[in-house]
């Protein structure tokens, strides 16, 4: 019998066409969802649209990767997709903010399987040299989906129905899944015995949303000091401990405790987690300055990212060329320098607008040329039995450093602008039109407490480097890819 042919091009395609529904999904929905809690009466819900979506895709990518090395890539990817094309259908009938928040979460476990698996079908397609270029598609892909998102929103809530931004899934997550279905022929050996860790998994999940709910609702509906924030975290911590143990002894862990053994795994885990730290910064603090201090709306305000986007995709392009010629180390390290640049700029300029858009290039350029680099390590530095789980682990990590970010700097921020404010809370969308606080005072509040988020940010890049420098610098060799090309 003969085997048939993977057609790597055509696979890539739907590999692209995926990436780009899971990032624009995660702000598509922003520029639309004071329309959609008004239409559906549910504004006191409004955080669980972002916060379910989340929930579920964060508990469930370390499952689809592991899951993944244990039965193949190809029909989780298409699983996962089709799961989340049935979740986007059902939000776009949603006839109440409860039901559109649990076909949200539907939605998110749907997501969990699309990023994790995407990048693992094209470690398995691409040998190392080769890896670095369509890596760096995807993080290209990734970075503008995610800028369009919120004016593909608008877009849509203005001229047609905010119901289409889910609906729009539809057509191209069909045509994904045909891709592979068609053209994806993994070559894969199951074991005759797979014994799944239900009780690892089990414990995972139930650690991961104590945590991820405490992280959500902490700074805002409860006290970081609360009974319910600290019997949250407790409960994580106790639950996680004993998922360690459980790991130990599983003979299929879901969570190799092996992987953290290898050091050029463990420095690319720490070095991304904390420059997702810094990357959900400026994207979520940027737009509430510029609205804020500068007196932008909403849309001005996210066109001041498009620097960002545009130098990512071309330091993602350029990584994938220089991989042939420099050290995966020697690019990384420039990107982190670029990174370095644009946050320590942005923390002494931020208050000139002109000088905004470069620094935010340098940072982008950072991204671009470091996160497709990222990625290869993790790829080639574990067994193809290990892939899976390792990549996913990394997504888990990345969505985990966001959602601390955003609660730590909340919290910071908030604060920061309640010195200025004379204790007062500044609530965020309605300030400037709130007659309880001088509106020069609120400009000054905001701007000091963006300094100090640029702050952390400049902190977070120096730490970056540094957890780069400890990266070898020899190139990393990886086994023979088994997929039929």
């Amino acid at each position: 019998m003969e085997t048939r042919q993977t057609n790597r091009k055509l696979v890539t395609i739907g590999l692209l066409v995926a990436v780009t529904l899971s990032a624009i999904e995660g702000t598509i929905i922003t520029t639309a969802t004071p329309t959609i809690t008004s239409e559906l009466s549910g504004v006191k819900l409004m955080s669980w649209i972002f916060a379910a979506y989340m929930l579920a895709m964060t508990v469930t990518t370390p499952i689809y990767g592991k899951l993944s090395d244990l039965y193949g890539r190809k029909n989780l990817l298409m699983f996962g997709i089709l799961l989340f094309i049935f979740g986007s259908v059902l939000c776009g009938f949603a006839q109440n903010i409860e039901q559109l928040i649990l076909y949200r979460a539907i939605q998110g476990l749907g997501a969990g399987a699309a990023l994790p698996l995407t990048m693992t079908v094209i470690s398995d397609l691409y040998p190392y040299d080769e890896r670095a270029k369509i890596q760096g598609y995807i993080s290209a892909v990734w970075a503008v989906s995610s800028v369009i998102g919120p004016l593909v929103g608008g877009f849509f809530v203005d001229f047609i129905s905010w119901r289409f931004i889910f609906f729009i899934n539809l057509p191209f997550g069909l045509f994904s899944t045909f891709l592979f279905w068609k053209y994806y022929h993994q070559v894969f050996e199951r074991k005759n015995k797979i014994k799944v860790d239900y009780i690892g998994s089990i414990l995972f999940i139930l650690s991961t949303l104590s945590a991820l709910y405490a992280l959500v609702v902490g700074g805002e509906k409860q006290n970081w000091t609360s009974q319910t924030i600290i019997s949250l975290f407790s409960f994580s911590i106790i639950l996680f401990i004993v998922f360690l143990f459980v790991e130990a002894k599983a003979k299929e862990p879901l969570l190799p405790l092996s992987l953290f053994k290898i050091r050029n795994l463990v420095v690319t885990y720490a070095a991304m987690f904390i420059a997702h730290a810094l990357l959900i910064g400026i994207e979520v603090y940027l737009p509430v300055f510029n609205q804020s201090v500068f007196g932008k709306s909403a849309t001005a305000s996210g066109l001041m990212l498009i620097p960002l986007s545009f130098s990512w995709t071309i330091g993602s392009f350029l990584s994938g060329r220089l991989i042939k010629k420099l050290q995966a180390k020697t690019i990384i390290l420039y990107g982190t320098i670029f990174c370095i640049i644009g946050s320590i700029g942005m923390y002494l300029f931020h208050d000139i607008e002109l000088l905004i858009y470069p620094f935010n290039a340098f940072l982008g350029l950072g991204f671009g040329l470091s996160f497709p680099i990222y990625m290869i390590i993790i790829s080639s530095v574990v067994e193809m039995e290990q892939r899976g789980i390792a990549i996913a682990a990394n997504s888990f990590l990345n969505t985990f450093s966001q959602t601390i970010a955003v609660a730590v700097l909340g919290t910071i921020f908030t604060i920061k602008a309640s010195i200025y404010l004379n204790g007062q809370k500044l609530v965020l969308g309605t300030h400037l039109t709130n007659n309880q606080v001088n509106h020069d005072l609120i400009i000054k509040a905001v701007s000091a407490s963006f300094k100090t988020i640029t702050l952390f940010m400049a902190i977070f890049s120096i730490i970056t480097f540094l957890f780069v420098l400890l990266l070898p610098s020899e190139k990393t060799d990886e086994l023979q890819v088994k997929v039929v090309q």
